[in-house]
C-alpha cells in the first residue's frame, strides 16, 4: 500500500522536546514501549462530535494500561474481563493498544471478535483510522487492508525482495461471533472479544478461540462487555475471577470513574439531593456535577427510568449484573456499609476443648471469625444454617449475636459434617455464655445437625409447632423451620432492622451476601444465580427470634454447674 505525499502527515516534535534533545529517533522508540505516548503523538481518534483529536488516554484508559503493563512487566500472561459502564472508551484503548502492538511487532496475530456484524465494522473501522493517520515515520508496510484484516507485510510480488525485507508479517483480524466455531485455528497473541454477554454461544466461543492463545508473557487476552443480567456465561467468568477460581483479572469501571460524566452547576445553582442521591454522595464521594450529569442521563439517556441507569452506568460491579432482578436490600447503605462499617475481625480461628473447658485457637485458616469476645453476664444468640450436602459447594453459617447491644459477635462459616458442626456449636455456646442455639431444619443435613446437638446441648431454641388432639395442647419441637408465612416474616424484619440501623453487622461477606440477594421473577427473595444466601438466612432468622424476646425455660431450670464449662476467660478466650 503506498500512499501520496499530499496524504502523508510527518511525526512532529514539539518546541519543548527540541530543546530538551529530543529526536524523531527518540520519540519512535519510546512509542514502541509507551502506549499513553504512543497513542498521543500516532494516533487519531473520532469525537461524538465527528472531529478527529489526538488520542489522549482518560482515566479510565490509564487505569487500564497501568493493569496490563504490570502484568507485562512480572513476565505473566495477560487476561482481564472487564465489567463496564456504556462509552468510558475501553474497547477504544483495546484497539489503540493492540494496533500498536501488531503494528511493532513481527509475526503477531491479533484477533477482534464482537457480538454483531455492526460492532465488529465499528471496531474495525478504528483500526483503520489509526492506519490512515499515522505519521510516514511509523507506518508499516501493509500488504491488506480490506473488511476483515489489516496484513502488514511487504506487498511486492518479487520473491527475492521479499526475502530480504518481509516486513513484519503482523496482521489483525476481525470477527463477528455468529457461531461456535468463531475464532477457531491458529495462534494467536493478542485477542480481544467485546460484549462477551450479548454473544449467541459464548461459552463455546471462548472455549474455542481460548485454545488458540498460548499461555505465554507476551499473550493479551482482553475479555469486555456490559452486563446482560445474572447466571450467563460472562457473569460466571467475572465472578470465578472475583473470587480466583481462574487467572482472569476482574475489572470494574464506575459510571462516576469516567470524567466526561458530569455538568458543571450554573453560578449559584445549589442541589437539592433526594435520599437516594445523598446515599450515593456518601457512598461513592460523589461531587454535585456528577450528580448533576446523573439526573440529566436519567431524564434524557434513560427516559426517567433510574433503575435502566443502573443497568447501563452501574455505580458497582452487583448492580450492573442486577438488571434481571430486584435487590432486597437498599444497595446504596449496602455498599457504604460495607465500605464505612464492616470490620476486620478482631481473631480468626476455632475453639478447642481443654480438662472440660473452651478455649479460642487463632488460625488465619479458622472457621470462626470474631469481633466480640464473650462479656460476662451478657446473653447471646446463635443462629444455625446447616448446609444440605458438600457436594453442592453449600457452607454451614452460624451467627452469634449480642442481644443488648444487637451487635454480631462472631460468625462461623465453613464446609464441614453435621455432626462435626454440632459439636463446634457446642464449644461455641458455652464459650458465649451458654447462647441460646437456633438451628434451621429445613434439610436432612438440618435434622442430622439437631439430632448430634440434642444429646450434649441444652439451650435450645423450641418452636411451636401443632395441637395435640388428645392432651388439647401445643407440641413444642426443637429448632426454626422456615415455611413460606415465616420466611417473608424473617427477611421483613431483618430488612426493617438494617434500614434502621438496629442491628449492627461486623462481616463484610453478610453485606455482600445482602447485595446479591434478590427478589426472583415470581417475587421470592433469594440469593442470585452462582450466589449463597447462608448468611443471609442465618441472621435473618437470629434477629427475629431474638425480637420475639425468646428464652428456653427448660434451660433456666437446668442445675449443671456452669462454672466446669466457662472459657478460660471469657474477654479473650484464653
Amino acid at each position: 500500500m503506498t500512499i501520496k505525499k499530499s496524504e502523508q502527515k510527518k511525526l512532529k516534535v514539539t518546541k519543548t522536546e527540541q530543546r530538551k534533545g529530543i529526536t524523531k529517533e527518540d520519540i519512535i522508540q519510546r512509542a514502541v514501549i509507551d502506549f499513553p505516548f504512543y497513542a498521543y503523538k500516532n494516533l487519531k481518534i473520532r469525537t461524538v462530535e465527528g472531529k478527529l483529536l489526538k488520542f489522549k488516554l482518560n482515566k479510565i484508559q490509564v487505569k487500564l494500561d497501568k493493569t496490563i503493563e504490570k502484568q507485562r512487566a512480572l513476565n505473566k500472561p495477560v487476561r482481564l474481563v472487564i465489567l463496564k459502564a456504556r462509552q468510558e472508551g475501553v474497547s477504544t484503548y483495546t484497539e489503540g493498544k493492540f494496533f500498536q502492538l501488531t503494528s511493532t511487532q513481527p509475526n503477531i496475530k491479533t484477533v477482534i471478535m464482537a457480538h454483531i456484524e455492526d460492532s465488529t465494522t465499528l471496531l474495525f473501522n478504528m483500526s483503520k483510522l489509526f492506519l490512515d493517520e499515522l505519521p510516514t515515520e511509523v507506518i508499516p508496510m501493509v500488504k491488506s487492508n480490506n473488511k476483515q484484516e489489516l496484513l502488514f507485510e511487504n506487498p511486492t510480488n518479487d520473491i527475492n525482495t521479499k526475502k530480504e525485507n518481509p516486513g513484519l508479517k503482523s496482521n489483525m483480524r476481525m470477527i463477528t461471533a455468529k457461531g461456535k466455531s468463531a475464532g477457531r485455528g491458529g495462534t494467536i497473541q493478542y485477542l480481544h472479544i467485546s460484549e462477551l454477554a450479548f454473544m449467541p454461544s459464548p461459552k463455546e466461543t471462548m472455549l474455542g478461540v481460548m485454545q488458540s492463545v498460548p499461555n505465554t508473557s507476551n499473550s493479551i487476552v482482553i475479555v469486555e462487555s456490559t452486563a446482560n443480567g445474572i447466571g450467563d456465561y460472562f457473569y460466571e467468568l467475572y465472578t470465578n475471577a472475583k473470587k480466583g477460581l481462574n487467572d482472569f483479572i476482574p475489572i470494574f469501571f464506575a459510571w462516576f470513574e469516567h470524567e466526561d460524566y458530569q455538568i458543571p452547576l450554573e453560578e449559584g445553582e445549589k442541589l437539592e439531593l433526594t435520599d437516594e442521591e445523598i446515599e450515593l454522595q456518601l457512598a461513592y464521594n460523589l461531587s454535585p456535577e456528577q450528580i448533576k450529569w446523573r439526573r440529566w442521563s436519567i431524564r434524557n439517556n434513560c427516559n426517567g427510568d433510574e433503575e435502566l441507569f443502573k443497568q447501563e452506568y452501574p455505580s458497582n460491579d452487583n448492580e450492573a449484573f442486577l438488571s434481571s432482578g430486584r435487590p432486597v436490600f437498599n444497595h446504596n447503605k449496602c455498599e457504604y456499609y460495607k465500605n464505612n462499617k464492616c470490620k476486620i475481625p478482631l481473631k480468626k480461628g476455632n475453639l478447642i476443648e481443654v480438662n472440660k473447658r473452651v478455649q479460642f485457637n487463632s488460625s488465619k485458616k479458622g472457621y470462626l471469625s470474631i469481633w466480640e469476645f464473650p462479656i460476662d453476664g451478657q446473653e447471646y444468640i446463635i443462629s444455625v444454617d446447616t448446609a444440605e450436602g458438600l457436594k453442592h459447594g453449600d457452607y454451614s453459617c452460624a451467627d452469634v449475636l449480642n442481644r443488648r447491644t444487637k451487635e454480631q459477635a462472631a460468625q462461623f462459616h465453613g464446609h464441614i459434617d453435621p455432626d462435626l458442626f454440632a459439636k463446634e456449636i457446642e464449644m461455641l455456646a458455652r464459650f458465649y455464655n451458654r447462647a441460646l442455639v437456633v438451628p434451621e431444619l429445613n434439610n436432612t443435613s438440618g435434622g442430622s445437625f439437631l439430632s448430634s446437638l440434642k444429646p450434649i446441648y441444652k439451650n435450645i431454641y423450641k418452636r411451636k409447632e401443632n395441637v395435640d388432639s388428645v392432651t388439647n395442647k401445643t407440641i413444642q419441637e426443637y429448632g426454626w423451620r422456615t415455611m413460606q408465612n415465616n420466611r417473608k416474616l424473617i427477611i421483613d424484619n431483618l430488612i426493617r432492622m438494617f434500614r434502621d440501623d438496629l442491628i449492627k453487622i461486623n462481616c463484610k461477606e453478610t453485606i455482600e451476601e445482602f447485595i446479591t440477594f434478590v427478589y426472583d421473577d415470581k417475587g421470592k427473595p433469594q440469593a442470585q444465580s452462582m450466589e449463597h444466601d447462608d448468611r443471609v438466612m442465618s441472621l435473618a432468622i437470629n434477629a427475629y427470634v431474638d425480637s420475639q424476646k425468646y428464652y428456653n425455660p427448660d434451660e433456666a431450670n437446668e442445675i449443671d454447674d456452669y462454672e466446669e464449662y466457662r472459657p478460660v476467660n471469657s474477654r479473650t478466650g484464653y
